[in-house]
């Protein structure tokens, strides 16, 4: 069953057909999500955030460049993480010139605390959190 659909449990069934199809994958069923855009704006919070930024760059989970009209693509896929975890991944790149930055994310359903969500490659199936 989606971890979304878990999350949200009879609510979900109100969301919008195609929204319970976007957010209906599961790893019983083989789809895989691809999506492309355009960000119109993308910003950090200033320079004394760089140094973090940069670092974040290694894990994929934060990056310095900043500008608008950003081109990106978005892929996301479930599967059962090694722990058997119904598991989501979205996996972002955006497009600055040549140099591409991505921000990816491993959506994991944890029904005792009723949350969610790990960024970066910490985030890689069999991570734990």
């Amino acid at each position: 069953m989606s971890i979304y659909k878990q999350y949200l449990g009879k609510d979900f069934d109100r969301l919008h057909p195609m929204m319970q199809q976007r957010f209906g994958i599961s790893s019983d069923k083989p789809v895989y999500m691809l999506g492309t855009g355009v960000m119109e704006r993308v910003r950090n919070a200033g320079w004394h955030t760089l140094p973090f930024l940069y670092l974040g760059t290694f894990r994929n989970i934060m990056f310095p460049e900043t500008g608008t009209n950003i081109p990106f693509t978005i892929e996301n896929y479930a599967y059962r993480d090694t722990f058997g975890r119904e598991t989501v991944s979205w996996n972002r790149k955006f497009h600055f010139g040549k140099k591409i930055r991505r921000f990816d994310a491993t959506m994991i359903y944890n029904e005792a605390e009723h949350h969610y969500r790990l960024s970066g490659q910490q985030a890689a199936p069999g991570g734990r959190y």
